[in-house]
Formats: C-alpha cells, sequence, structure tokens
C-alpha cells in the first residue's frame, strides 16, 4: 500500500502554486504522491482555486479563457468518485 504524502503547509503550498500557475504535470505528480483532491488548503479546495486562477488570469490579460486545471481537477473528482463507489 502507498503510503499517503504528508499533509501540512508544504503540501499545500506546493498544490496551491501547482494550480496557480498551471503546472498540470505538477498538480497530477502531487496527486499520485497521495495528495488528497478534496483537501481544503487555506480554506479553498483545489478546484475553487483553479477556477478562481483562470477567471482572474482571464480578466487581468484579456485572453481567451482557458479551463485546463478546472477540467483537470473536474476529471480527477469523478474518476476518484466512481473508484469509492459514489458515483
Amino acid at each position: 500500500m502507498r503510503r499517503p504524502l504528508a499533509l501540512g503547509p508544504p503540501w499545500c503550498r506546493r498544490a496551491r502554486l501547482a494550480v496557480a500557475q498551471d503546472r498540470l504535470e505538477g498538480l497530477r505528480g502531487l496527486l499520485a504522491a497521495g495528495a488528497d483532491i478534496y483537501e481544503q488548503c487555506d480554506g479553498s479546495a483545489f478546484l475553487h482555486r483553479a477556477v478562481d486562477g483562470e477567471i482572474d488570469g482571464h480578466l487581468q490579460t484579456g485572453e481567451p479563457l482557458h479551463v485546463d486545471a478546472t477540467c483537470f481537477l473536474l476529471r480527477m473528482q469523478t474518476s476518484r468518485a466512481v473508484v469509492r463507489g459514489s458515483v
């Protein structure tokens, strides 16, 4: 059995930064290492941070809205819910 990644401020900061900087590979790595996709980090779930960050990026730059992190996190939540039998 894989040992879960230790949760705490360093883990939250790394995951939050990966979401904020659209580093999906870094986020995938943290989740593959056992990070909890449903974890509240500094009061916000990763999905909330992804949506907020993508909207902010669009509003601040005027570039087209992209939803890469949001789609990835929704896909991960759905696949984990199916595995747990809650869908």
